[in-house]
């Protein structure tokens, strides 16, 4: 009997003994929950920070690139209205060489109407000139 009481003695120590590597354990096992969840919340608040981080700078980027699409936009806008200036300029040249080559052409036109009309004077003058002359000799020969 001494042998049962000795082994309940022995059980009741391995139980308590048990008991300690229990709680033990349990509390190893609270503490390393504790630090997974520091650990975890850590990595979360980084992970959320660097989500934070990259969504602010794609806001930033898609601002940046609203802007550039709208400067795109003005200077084409800025561009076409230059070419339309530049067409109406150059249209507007156009109309006025081809006004001032038709007064050109009017201006050597009555040029040659006028030097062919001193010709005819030129030759009038010179036929009365001769017969002038002509008619001169023709008086001159009848009085002597």
């Amino acid at each position: 009997m001494l042998k049962k009481v000795g082994d309940v003695n022995c059980s009741a120590h391995s139980l308590d003994s048990d008991k300690r590597i229990l709680e033990q354990l349990k509390e190893e096992n609270h503490e390393l929950r504790k630090r997974f969840e520091k650990k975890e919340g850590e990595v979360l608040g980084e992970l959320l920070h660097d989500l934070l981080y990259e969504r602010d700078k794609y806001k930033s980027l898609e601002t940046q690139l609203d802007k550039a699409q709208q400067k795109i936009e003005e200077l084409n806008k800025e561009q076409e209205s230059l070419i339309d200036i530049f067409a109406e300029e150059r249209d507007r040249r156009e109309n006025e060489e081809t006004n001032l080559k038709k007064k050109l052409q009017d201006a050597n036109s009555t040029i040659q109407e006028l030097r062919d009309k001193i010709r005819q004077l030129e030759k009038m003058q010179s036929s009365v000139s001769n017969q002038n002359v002509e008619y001169l000799s023709t008086i001159r020969k009848r009085e002597r």
